[in-house]
C-alpha cells in the first residue's frame, strides 16, 4: 500500500515538515541550558541577593547612627537652650 499525496496532506498537519523546522534553524544553532546551568544560575542569583542585601543592612545601620547622632545633638541644643533661658529668666532681663 502507498502513501498518497491525500496521506502526506494530512501526515503535514500533524508533523512539522522541513519548510517549518527551516523557520527554527536559528534557534538549532543556540545553547540550551543544562540543569546543572540553571543550579549555577540559581546558586549566582542568591548569593548575589545576599550580597546586596548585606550592603542594604550597612545602609540602614549606617542611617540608623546618623538619625541617633542628629537626635542627641538636637537634645543636646534643647538642653542648652533651656539653662540659657532659666538663667535669663531668674536675672531679669
Amino acid at each position: 500500500m502507498a502513501i498518497t499525496k491525500k496521506d502526506v496532506e494530512k501526515l503535514s498537519e500533524v508533523f512539522a515538515t522541513k519548510e517549518d523546522l527551516s523557520k527554527f534553524e536559528a534557534r538549532i544553532d543556540q545553547k540550551f541550558a543544562t540543569k546543572e546551568e540553571f543550579k549555577q544560575v540559581a546558586n549566582d542569583l542568591s548569593r548575589f541577593r545576599n550580597e546586596v542585601t548585606i550592603s542594604h543592612d550597612k545602609i540602614f545601620k549606617k542611617l540608623e547612627d546618623m538619625t541617633i547622632e542628629m537626635n542627641r545633638r538636637q537634645e543636646d541644643q534643647l538642653e542648652n537652650h533651656e539653662k540659657r533661658l532659666v538663667v535669663l529668666e531668674t536675672v531679669g532681663v
